[in-house]
């Protein structure tokens, strides 16, 4: 095999990390789910719009946004996991009071909060290390290899 072969090849890092953020994906989902009253009660009691709508329909853009940029990284795409490591980077100001916040409602959150940040973090450690690295380097325009 030759050096090109192997860099082109999908490396374990790359497939494993991504598999830890299909797995942060769906708990995010089920932490929500599980969570859902106690997350509305965060939003101001002034709110203007329906709580439940624009809760739901926010939740559904981020999650879609991150499944989308999911699957770019798995196909290759440099940018995309630049864009996820940002996202992640930019969401801790966010998240950290929210799990202050729910400490009084619900511990469950807190720890599937802390799950999917552990699982996130992992996963974005694996793209970043040396093979991730030389295999996003290696990605050249629209990626040949696909789910």
């Amino acid at each position: 095999m030759t050096d090109d072969a192997v860099v082109l090849q999908k490396p374990f890092e790359v497939v494993y990390a991504v598999r830890l953020l299909w797995y942060a994906i769906v708990l995010d989902i089920l932490n929500t789910i599980l969570n859902w009253d106690a997350l509305l009660s965060l939003l101001p009691s002034d709110f203007s719009f329906d709580k439940d709508l624009f809760y739901f329909f926010t939740k559904v853009f981020l999650v879609a946004v991150v499944m989308w940029l999911t699957c770019k990284i798995f196909l290759g795409y440099n940018w995309a996991r630049i864009f996820f490591f940002l996202g992640f980077i930019l969401s801790v100001p966010i998240t950290i009071p929210t799990i202050i916040a729910m400490f009084h409602y619900s511990k469950v959150f807190i720890l599937i909060s802390a799950v999917i940040t552990i699982l996130q973090f992992t996963g974005l450690s694996l793209l970043f290390s040396d093979a991730g690295n030389i295999w996003f380097k290696a990605q050249k325009g629209v990626p040949k290899d696909s789910f």
